[in-house]
């Protein structure tokens, strides 16, 4: 038995059956009958799908979302279950359980294919899986299609980055129809081919895009200001308080500046045009299966008026402006201290995207584009990406035993699985931007309090500090 506690996989995949089985049977959102507020929609799909399939009772934005409500219809089917919220939310719990085990096992078969040494590998698996997003939301907040997101994004990435492109389909497949954005911002994952001068082309964009973008974010700031509040609905849940966007709009500049501010690491690939001929020809027939899909989804869907594209754009960027650097403070927040991890070694980060493939490259820079949005959440398919990019980079530095159990102590509790948020009269009246709501609602950037802003922005603070001096102190930088 002694050998299976000298086993840190062991180890670790004990801790997160344990911290689930505390999940399980922890505390769980009460409203709706415990299937949540978004959830109620997904609920009502798994229990009653062909009926409003065919009475045409999907909207356009949800049936993007169809995949996981389809998987809880089909396995109440198959267990011969009443489709009620009891059992709903149940075959929910069952399905994060299973996706978050998966991707746990499929994490250790990534590390030994990419020869992961071991403190890095410890590292990396409570940076992915020891934090608030699958800790407490996914079972605090079960009937949600964000967990669906996070194991099929994951298994797209990593199964292109060992090139393995059919099964990379799939993932992409399954992940169409989990989040709205997952075709758009993945499709390149299907393109095989690698390019010399797509490297170059995009080392010479980056050197202007780091002006570009910050002047573009201004722009867009000066039209927010005199009619962006009008393209977002007036009932839109967050108040924006003047003072912050003069104090947030510098540091969103210098932001978008910082993360083009990069050198994209070389490949030594044929000069032939012919890869960037099929390259290019890809990317047009994937947009064309993209728009006649839509074209089809609009047949069998109602339209959707509140989530529309240039909302949710609208709405990333008001939160980006909200308060400073709070998408950098609640990715913190939800996602963890790797975060922190992700900053320090950004530059480094990026050279390794880049010598995996600009592919890679161009999903991570999307997010960290749409990033700016402070709902941490709605890009839970992304950050398996930036975790284990990050994996690879610190692979060669030598982080000892003991930092590595720091560290998932840290992850532990900064995931705030052990917060009780359930209190008395707690959404009887839904004043979310009060006590005791904000319990829940300060993990979540445009719906946190500037009290919790405060709290949270401390304990990133003190975190990055710590982080900071280790790595000063002990020179744990990758060399160029």
């Amino acid at each position: 038995m002694s050998k299976y506690f000298n086993n840190h996989r062991f180890i670790l995949f004990l801790i997160l059956v344990t911290l689930i089985v505390f999940g399980w049977f922890s505390e769980r959102i009460p409203s709706n009958n415990e299937t949540g507020w978004d959830g109620k929609h997904y609920a009502n799909y798994a229990a009653n799908l062909p009926q409003l399939f065919q009475n045409k009772q999907i909207d356009s934005y949800h049936f993007f979302r169809i995949a996981p409500p389809l998987i809880i219809y089909l396995l109440l089917k198959l267990f011969h279950l009443e489709a009620n919220a009891y059992n709903i939310v149940h075959a929910f719990l069952a399905c994060n359980t299973f996706l978050i085990l998966f991707a746990a096992w499929y994490y250790f078969l990534l590390c030994k294919y990419f020869k992961i040494n071991k403190c890095p590998e410890i590292i990396g698996f409570a940076g992915l899986f020891f934090n608030f997003a699958l800790l407490k939301q996914a079972y605090y907040y079960p009937v949600l299609t964000d967990v669906f997101s996070f194991a099929f994004g994951f298994f797209m990435v990593g199964e292109f980055m060992r090139r393995r492109f059919f099964t990379a389909f799939i993932g992409l497949v399954l992940g169409t129809f989990t989040f709205p954005l997952f075709f758009l911002t993945s499709l390149f994952f299907l393109i095989p081919f690698k390019s010399e001068r797509i490297h170059f082309l995009l080392s010479k964009i980056f050197l202007v895009a780091k002006w570009i973008m910050p002047i573009l974010a201004f722009i867009l700031f000066l039209i927010y200001i005199f009619y962006g509040k009008q393209l977002i609905s007036e009932h839109y849940y967050m108040q924006i308080n003047s003072i912050w966007f003069y104090m947030s709009l510098p540091l969103l500049l210098y932001y978008l500046y910082k993360i083009f501010d990069v050198k994209i690491a070389p490949i030594i690939e044929s000069k032939s045009g012919l890869n960037e001929l099929k390259i290019v020809l890809s990317l047009m027939g994937f947009i064309t299966i993209y728009i006649l899909l839509n074209k089809w989804i609009n047949t069998v869907t109602i339209p959707e008026d509140e989530f529309t594209s240039a909302t949710f754009l609208w709405n990333v960027f008001q939160q980006a402006i909200a308060k400073p650097l709070s998408f950098v403070v609640f990715h913190f927040t939800y996602f963890g201290p790797a975060v922190l991890l992700c900053i320090f070694y950004y530059k480094k980060v990026i050279a390794v995207a880049s010598q995996i493939g600009w592919q890679l490259l161009a999903y991570i820079f999307m997010y960290l584009l749409l990033g700016i949005g402070s709902e941490s959440r709605q890009f839970i398919n992304a950050w398996p990406a930036f975790l284990f990019i990050l994996v690879l980079t610190i692979n060669q530095l030598k982080f000892n035993k003991n930092y590595a159990i720091a560290f998932v102590i840290i992850c532990i509790f900064q995931s705030h699985f052990w917060l009780p948020i359930n209190r008395s009269k707690i959404y009887e009246t839904y004043i979310y931007d009060k006590f005791p709501e904000q319990f829940y609602f300060m993990h979540h950037g445009p719906f946190a309090t500037s009290i919790s802003y405060g709290i949270n922005l401390i304990s990133f603070g003190l975190i990055a500090l710590l982080f900071g001096f280790i790595i000063n102190k002990n020179k744990l930088t990758p060399q160029a």
